[in-house]
C-alpha cells in the first residue's frame, strides 16, 4: 500500500549537525532550519544532508539531532530524508529516507509519485541500488550513510544523479505503523527554498 511523504538525507551527528564539510571537496549540503548549510550561517543544522559524487556512485550522509535541539525532534517513529529533484519540486523525485524502526536506524530508497505528493515507500523499489554504509540511532541523534548507484531506475523512470542537475530537497516527518507519512507543510521541518543545485 502506498504511503505518503517526502524526502531525506544523511550524515554524522553530534549535538547539532555542524556541516563542516559543506562546500568543500565537491560536497553539496542542504539542511534544516532553512539556510543552515550555507557558509557563514548563524545556526547549526539540526537535520543535514551531505551529498557528493564518488566515482560511479553518489554518497549521501543524513543526520538529525534529537530532543534538546531547536526543532526538539523525538526521533522515535520519525524519518529524515533527502530528495533528488530535477524540477525543484517533490513529484517524480527519488528519495533517500533514514528512520528509526524498533530501536534501529534504517536507510531506504523511495520515490515520490510523478503525480501529486505521494511517496510510494520502498517495498516495490530495487534496494540493491542503495548500499547502506552505516546507520546509527541513540539519545543524541539519527544518522545514515549510504552509497547510491549513479544511475537508478524506479518504475518507468531512470535518473542519472551525477550527470543531470538536481535540487536537493530535505524534510522530516512521522512514521506510522512502519510506513512513511506526510510531513507537516507549515512548520520548521520543511524548507523548499533551502535546496541547492547538485
Amino acid at each position: 500500500m502506498a504511503s505518503a511523504a517526502v524526502f531525506v538525507a544523511i550524515l554524522l551527528l553530534i549535538h547539532a549537525c555542524d556541516g563542516q564539510n559543506c562546500g568543500s571537496s565537491g560536497i553539496t549540503c542542504v539542511g534544516l532550519p532553512a539556510r543552515c548549510a550555507t557558509k557563514g550561517a548563524a545556526a547549526s543544522c539540526e537535520i543535514l544532508a551531505e551529498v557528493s559524487v564518488v566515482g560511479d556512485s553518489v554518497h549521501v550522509d543524513l543526520s538529525a539531532a534529537a530532543k534538546g535541539s531547536k526543532l526538539n525532534l523525538d526521533l522515535k517513529d520519525r524519518w529524515i530524508a533527502v530528495g533528488f529533484s530535477e524540477s525543484g519540486r517533490m513529484p517524480k523525485t527519488p528519495v533517500v529516507h533514514c528512520f528509526e524502526d524498533a530501536g534501529k536506524a534504517q536507510a531506504k530508497l523511495t520515490f515520490n509519485s510523478d503525480v501529486g505528493w505521494q511517496n510510494f515507500g520502498w517495498k516495490n523499489i530495487d534496494q540493491s541500488q542503495l548500499g547502506v554504509l552505516k546507520t546509527s540511532v541513540n539519545e543524541t541523534g539519527l544518522s545514515c550513510s549510504v552509497s547510491l548507484k549513479r544511475s537508478i531506475a524506479i518504475n518507468a523512470f531512470t535518473f542519472d544523479l551525477a550527470k543531470t542537475k538536481h535540487k536537493l530537497l530535505i524534510a522530516t516527518g512521522p512514521m506510522r505503523d512502519g510506513a512513511i507519512t506526510f510531513h507537516r507543510t507549515i512548520s520548521p521541518e520543511t524548507s523548499f527554498p533551502d535546496s541547492y543545485l547538485f
